[in-house]
């Protein structure tokens, strides 16, 4: 028996003939609602179910096998697009016997860049006739051959093999260790950044990337443009310093709206800016080479919207908003981009803190965005109004675990201690 691990925020590819065990292995997994996209789903609903007496006992099986498919995958297709664009857990529930038609939902992955992987059901041919005969949703023998026939059992995409004894779970983006300095929005300060780099012993290597004597990485909370000056060269610094330096890149609300302004340029010819910063930073953006640009844009759109940080101690969600609630399986991207306190006006942080008390929430939460709605033992904002004469702010991961588990400090003074700042 084989335990297999599956990440998070990924696309996964059910395959294998009817009575496969595909199904019963996702209700095993206690998915949200929502996370599972099937086909005899859709057909159902679409069509209905015809229900009839074999050996006495009540079976069914769906209209619709007899209509064009395309209605029933075109609806899968839209389903799909739109929970990976929200980074959001989806498994496909259909045969998916081989990479022809594998690819049709690969494809929709590899246009957001997502991950994903196929899953491939072996099961013995004359056990998937066994199950068939006692499934409720029994079909006809003949589409049990045919299937097992055609079943393609390995893929040019990337796949693991299930067998009858396997196991599955899924596992949140985490980062385990406590060597992490994690950094609050930057809003193109870069002159500022480096210098409180410098000052934590950062070095960089003959390609401008950082890199620390002790292995530590850091982890980028978003909006490292918009509003001061060397914006471009900040988003390029860091998404550098992701592909070459293995740190980490959590986008913000500020990326997210000049991605969004780019791609509405490039599909329709018109610049139209969010705001002035956004618009400041997009014209300075169209200076570059078109190849940088995509490239640029391409990161944002591909970096996931939290990362896990787990030390012995005590685990950490790293988000860019503040957020009342928070579940890596759950949770869209665009529920931690935007954050909803409205500068102060609603205490997002206490509403946070009262979830994590009642079990809700399972992290201590990391975030930038805005200033702290009010101090929390498990929130705490990094975010110290630097593009406004505040301070550029780095909280080290490693120092707030021992200031206040090992020191035992209060948790305001713990935060405050491992809290490194540069105005």
């Amino acid at each position: 028996m084989t335990l297999h691990t599956l990440s998070m925020g990924s696309l996964y590819l059910m395959s294998g003939p009817p009575a496969s065990g595909k199904s019963t292995l996702l209700k095993n997994l206690n998915l949200p609602e929502g996370a599972v996209i099937s086909s005899d789903s859709i057909r159902n609903q679409l069509y209905g179910v015809k229900k009839y007496f074999k050996g006495g006992v009540e079976k069914g099986s769906l209209y619709g096998w007899d209509k064009n498919g395309y209605t029933v995958f075109a609806i899968m297709a839209e389903m799909i697009n739109a929970r990976l664009r929200e980074g959001l857990t989806t498994f496909v529930d259909a045969m998916n016997l081989e990479d022809i038609d594998r690819k049709y939902f690969i494809d929709l992955a590899q246009k957001i860049g997502c991950d994903y992987k196929v899953m491939i059901f072996n099961v013995p041919l004359d056990e998937l006739h066994r199950r068939n005969n006692a499934r409720y949703f029994e079909v006809s023998p003949e589409i049990i051959d045919e299937g097992f026939k055609k079943f393609q059992r390995t893929s040019e995409y990337p796949y693991i093999t299930i067998e009858p004894e396997d196991t599955v779970e899924l596992t949140p983006l985490t980062l385990k260790g406590t060597h992490f300095d994690v950094v609050g929005d930057c809003h193109g300060l870069l002159d500022d950044f480096l210098k409180l780099l410098k000052k934590l012993g950062y070095q960089h290597n003959e390609e401008g990337v950082p890199y620390h004597p002790e292995g530590r990485k850091l982890v980028f909370l978003g909006d490292v443009i918009d509003r001061g000056q060397q914006s471009v060269l900040m988003l390029h610094y860091v998404e550098q310093a992701v592909r070459l330096g293995g740190h980490y890149f959590i986008p913000g609300n500020h990326e997210e709206k000049l991605a969004r302004t780019w791609e509405f340029w490039v599909k329709t010819g018109e610049a139209v800016g969010r705001s002035r910063s956004n618009t400041e930073t997009f014209l300075s953006l169209m200076k570059q080479p078109m190849d940088v640009q995509e490239r640029l844009i391409r990161f944002i759109q591909h970096q996931p919207a939290y990362r896990i940080i787990e030390t012995p101690h005590e685990q950490f969600a790293c988000v860019h908003s503040d957020i009342e609630y928070f579940n890596p399986l759950e949770t869209p991207r665009s529920g931690v981009m935007y954050g909803s306190s409205f500068n102060g006006d609603y205490d997002t942080d206490l509403k946070y803190q009262e979830a994590y008390e009642k079990g809700l929430n399972q992290y201590t939460l990391l975030r930038g965005h805005v200033l702290s709605t009010s101090f929390q033992n498990n929130v705490h904002s990094i975010e110290f109004d630097q593009a406004y004469d505040g301070d550029l702010a780095i909280l080290q991961i490693d120092k707030y675990v021992e200031a206040k588990h090992v020191q035992r400090m209060p948790v305001q003074r713990a935060f405050d201690e491992a809290c490194a700042k540069q105005r």
